[in-house]
């Protein structure tokens, strides 16, 4: 919510008025976004006062983002089987959403088991 417009000022040299900004929060991760507030025209005064006062400078406001997303792998095991192939599936979680959505690399290492025992397939939901 933007404090009304317009601002008063009495005429005090140095003097300041403030423009209060609510920022929706949120739980997604996200760029830092920006908006800005530009001052308008001169109000109040006669049309020479008006034409002295120098006016349209802008503000740029900063919403920093401070939300994270941590993703986690399970670990499950299957029974080997005695003919063809059993299917393993690991589940990889993000604990939060993400604007925009995002991708993530993984490879399989041999640990006791070698290349013969294992092929990797990948599938996304």
């Amino acid at each position: 919510m933007l404090t009304t417009s317009p601002l008063t000022f009495v005429g005090t040299a140095g003097e300041t008025q403030t423009i209060s900004v609510d920022i929706a929060t949120d739980a997604i991760v996200e760029a830092n976004e920006t908006f800005t507030v530009t001052l308008g025209a001169v109000g109040g005064t006669t049309a020479t006062q008006a034409a002295a006062i120098t006016t349209g400078a802008v503000g740029t406001g900063t919403i920093t983002n401070d939300d994270t997303s941590i993703l986690t792998i399970d670990s499950p095991t299957v029974t080997e089987g005695t003919g063809g192939t059993t299917t393993l599936t690991f589940t990889v979680t993000s604990s939060a959403a993400v604007q925009g959505g995002f991708t993530v690399a993984f490879s399989a290492a041999n640990g006791s088991a070698d290349g013969s025992d294992y092929s990797v397939l990948t599938t996304s939901r």
